[in-house]
């Protein structure tokens, strides 16, 4: 594999096709925006800084590699008749420890695999669908209320833990729908609050 460093400058990159990463990919602080649809792919898994799927409806599936979005996953923002969709494929993990936004009501995460949100996440927010599966993992810390979302979730939803120590999960309020499984998942011998 190659090696691609998008430099001090934190370069932005825009990319109409697949996405496959089988070196190194050095993110900086830049933005990498996929525009058509494509492939997310690679023997190695891609850190981004920012990420962002908009095009004249876009969707990127992530095929055979677990990305992760430290700074800001964003799903549209170009038009609002536009539907945008993140496919996450099956054994397949997206995770976001940073921001989350799905700008209109049409742009989607979905598929079969995982969205995992940390205790650094701010949650996917109220807007546009989400129905993969939701995974929020407080092994590291607790889930405090911004990064659990009031809304509707289309998937199975987990909290997981697997950590001796007892970690608590806070909902903010307002109303939650959840139209799959709820699952409260822990290690041997731990414990988490709700």
């Amino acid at each position: 594999g190659a090696t691609v460093n998008a430099t001090a400058s934190n370069f932005n990159i825009a990319l109409a096709g697949d996405w496959t990463n089988n070196g190194i990919f050095t993110q900086q602080a830049g933005t990498v925006t996929l525009t058509g649809t494509a492939n997310l792919n690679g023997s190695t898994a891609t850190t981004f800084n920012n990420l962002t799927i908009n095009g004249t409806n876009s969707t990127v599936t992530v095929g055979t590699s677990d990305p992760t979005v430290s700074g800001t996953l964003t799903i549209g923002g170009d038009a609002a008749a536009d539907t945008d969709v993140l496919s996450i494929g099956a054994a397949r993990t997206v995770t976001a420890t940073g921001t989350t936004t799905l700008t209109d009501s049409t742009d989607t995460i979905s598929g079969a695999g995982t969205l995992l949100f940390t205790s650094t996440s701010s949650g996917a927010g109220t807007t546009g669908t989400v129905s993969s599966v939701v995974r929020f993992e407080a092994t590291a810390a607790k889930i405090g209320t911004t990064v659990v979302d009031s809304r509707t979730y289309g998937g199975a939803v987990e909290f997981y833990s697997n950590v001796a120590a007892v970690r608590s999960i806070t909902f903010p309020t307002g109303s939650f729908t959840f139209s799959s499984t709820f699952s409260v998942i822990t290690g041997a011998s731990q414990s988490s609050v709700l």
